[in-house]
């Protein structure tokens, strides 16, 4: 896409809605402080663009902090971003769109549907320790398990149970009894 003028501000809801089309190359520079709304001034930025006089010591661009706005996420990811959301509805709405770029700026990751909200590390943990579990199988009601003092009956292919063998996997006691 063609350069615009840095000056040439936006509503975000606007500038991700033009997104399937192509958006100019450089950096969103959005409000500093997010999750953003589709209201929220948008600009893209190429620094690359931009005279000596128009950036700061960090190569920063001035119009860009005189505004308060800060750079978020490159407009290429921005258009995979608005991709991703069209998939899940198509047209994709603006509120959509919006919550899918917040969604990716939070958890750098795309937004699975919508509403969606990603565990927390513990739960994530505790999700993947579990499907381990869940995945070792049923125990043999015949056939015990090799330590001595369990009760419980062996999984196939291990000489002990579910508890005990997740424990000799993982390395550390088995947070599950079931």
């Amino acid at each position: 896409m063609p350069y615009r003028d840095i000056k040439t501000m936006e509503h975000l809801g606007n500038l991700l809605k033009r997104a399937p089309h192509g958006l100019e190359f450089g950096w969103l520079y959005l409000p500093q402080n997010g999750p953003w709304q589709p209201e929220a001034s948008a600009v893209i930025i190429d620094v690359d663009h931009l005279d000596s006089h128009d950036v700061d010591q960090d190569d920063e661009p001035i119009f860009a902090k005189q505004q308060g706005l800060a750079a978020t996420l490159e407009s290429r990811t921005v258009e995979d971003i608005v991709a991703s959301a069209t998939a899940l509805e198509s047209p994709a709405s603006v509120d959509l769109l919006v919550e899918a770029f917040n969604y990716y700026f939070e958890f750098d990751s795309f937004l699975p549907e919508r509403g969606h909200i990603p565990l927390s590390r513990d739960e994530w943990r505790h999700k993947v320790n579990r499907d381990f579990y869940d995945a070792l199988g049923p125990e043999s009601l015949n056939k015990k398990c090799h330590i001595e003092s369990c009760e419980r009956g062996k999984i196939t292919g291990s000489l002990r149970c579910k508890v005990h063998h997740y424990g000799m996997v993982r390395n550390k006691p088995c947070p599950f009894t079931d």
